[in-house]
């Protein structure tokens, strides 16, 4: 007996499902009236209140054409139309422009960028798109930097490789016996000249590239500007959109907070005639102390 009474006390401290069930079949009818009174009075005020004025908003739908073009340096890595339109949706989602509502998408099939901006009057679709390429252009500009720096240490390596094998053609052909005019040319001299020849070649080919480079460096996004051409394909017409919530949500919402309070305040109904209870069976104990 010792061990079945605090197992039955545990046992009625536990709320079961039964119990909830019967909280809600006894008190059905005061929740209903209560949840219905209280959405009415919360969708009445919201509908009878004035508005706060919101700021007037528009939408404009974009399409751009991201297409990579040819590098006039032989060491920088290639691109290909996919790489880059999916690079430059991944740069507009990453990228700080409050405009950009949504997430930007790239559509193989088309090879375009499909995005949602905000505009913040109806006349601003020119400064937005304009304010967008210029984005895409300064974000491709701080990648192709990275690139940039390596390829020039390339280019550099190979130039001071090849004026150093120059400089040696040079000394061979200095060395090498010189014959008469009449003579016939020396074939060790003519092969030496035509080495020194595809040196030269080779060394004006990467004096270019370096010097190419360098600028660029100096200002990466009119470089990128060059390497991927970004263009505004469609701009669709400049819609109205409004920020003030609909009444079905208002209502939705009122339920859900008129059922939480009437929940409560059926606990407490249900409360009031036990705390009556143990209110007048401490009133005789404190008049008997007394």
């Amino acid at each position: 007996m010792q061990h079945t009474e605090p197992s039955k006390l545990q046992n009625d401290d536990e709320i079961s499902l039964v119990d909830i069930i019967r909280f809600f079949s006894h008190n059905w009818k005061f929740l209903a009236i209560t949840t219905v009174g209280l959405s009415a009075i919360a969708i009445t005020l919201k509908l009878t209140l004035p508005k706060p004025q919101q700021p007037t908003q528009y939408q404009q739908q974009l399409t751009l054409s991201v297409q990579p073009n040819s590098v006039p340096v032989a060491n920088f890595p290639p691109m290909n139309v996919h790489q880059v339109g999916a690079l430059a949706a991944g740069l507009l989602q990453n990228s700080n422009l409050e405009q950009i509502t949504g997430e930007p998408k790239y559509t193989t099939t088309t090879q375009q960028v499909s995005l949602t901006v905000e505009l913040p009057d109806a006349d601003a679709s020119t400064s937005t798109s304009k304010k967008i390429v210029n984005q895409l252009e300064e974000d491709f500009g701080n990648i192709f930097s990275q690139n940039l720096e390596a390829t020039l240490n390339h280019v550099e390596v190979n130039l001071k490789r090849n004026q150093q094998i120059l400089a040696q053609l040079e000394q061979e052909i200095a060395q090498v016996p010189k014959r008469a005019p009449t003579e016939f040319p020396d074939p060790q001299l003519s092969a030496l000249e035509l080495q020194r020849s595809d040196q030269v070649t080779k060394i004006s080919t990467l004096e270019f590239d370096k010097e190419y480079i360098e600028k660029a460096l100096k200002n990466p996004a009119e470089f990128a500007s060059q390497v991927v051409s970004v263009q505004i394909v469609s701009e669709s017409e400049v819609s109205q959109t409004t920020s003030s919530s609909s009444t079905l949500q208002v209502a939705i919402l009122a339920l859900i907070a008129s059922f939480m309070v009437a929940i409560l305040a059926t606990i407490i109904r249900n409360q009031i005639p036990r705390l009556k209870a143990e209110l007048s069976q401490e009133q005789p104990n404190s008049s008997l102390d007394v």
